[in-house]
């Protein structure tokens, strides 16, 4: 079994017995972006830093601060696991005091606690950044986390390494620069089907008016 809560934007824990992953942390008002361009949430942290039960592991997709928000990762507990796709962010940590953390590729993966935590092919859509997305098992169950990737080739081969039991992409559709940077609403649809989830969640809901970020309605399921 694994339980599953939204916390906001593309901020989840993942419960698998009694370990927790947390993805993406960002926990400030303005998404990690500076006030000047006007960034907010459009629905509040369903949970804030001090609410936060013990992280066993934390996943990060990729360096933007609406994933990786320093910040935030300045006031959590730096006996984490953290995983991460690059050695910018790794040095980042080891700077703000977290100790154990592993830079992983696509198709990679390592047993923490129990948990097997797999980084998969993600595509980073405005910048060309390193990113991966997460499928985390444990318990029996696997779950597909896409952070707030492009849509990417390589999808149907995640349904034929894992069988997933819950899939969560992106769904804002977010343009930068008129170029289409994250998966939009029939994206997602497509990356579900295609990697043969039974049941789907959408995270980081969000449109931009300028840059402004709204969440998504609050998660809090049993697979």
């Amino acid at each position: 079994m694994v339980k599953i809560t939204m916390i906001g934007h593309s901020t989840l824990i993942f419960q698998f017995g009694s370990v927790k992953v947390l993805s993406d942390p960002c926990f400030s008002d303005t998404m990690g972006f500076p006030r000047i361009i006007n960034p907010y949430r459009r629905s509040p942290l369903k949970l804030t830093i001090e609410d936060l039960p013990r992280i066993d592991i934390i996943i990060c997709t990729h360096r933007h601060p609406d994933h990786f928000e320093i910040a935030s990762l300045k006031r959590m507990d730096k006996d984490s696991v953290v995983f991460v796709p690059e050695k910018w962010m790794a040095d980042k940590l080891t700077k703000i005091g977290f100790k154990d953390i592993i830079e992983i590729k696509a198709w990679e993966e390592r047993a923490i606690s129990g948990i097997k935590v797999a980084a998969v092919p993600a595509i980073e859509g405005s910048q060309g950044l390193p990113q991966v997305g997460y499928v985390l098992t444990g318990d029996g169950r696997s779950v597909y986390f896409g952070g707030d990737t492009m849509p990417f080739l390589e999808v149907k081969e995640i349904g034929k390494r894992f069988k997933i039991d819950a899939a969560l992409p992106p769904i804002n559709g977010v343009r930068f620069l008129g170029r289409q940077a994250d998966m939009g609403p029939e994206d997602a649809a497509d990356t579900v089907i295609k990697i043969n989830s039974p049941l789907s969640f959408w995270h980081e809901l969000c449109h931009h008016r300028g840059i402004a970020f709204c969440d998504s309605k609050e998660i809090s399921r049993v697979v």
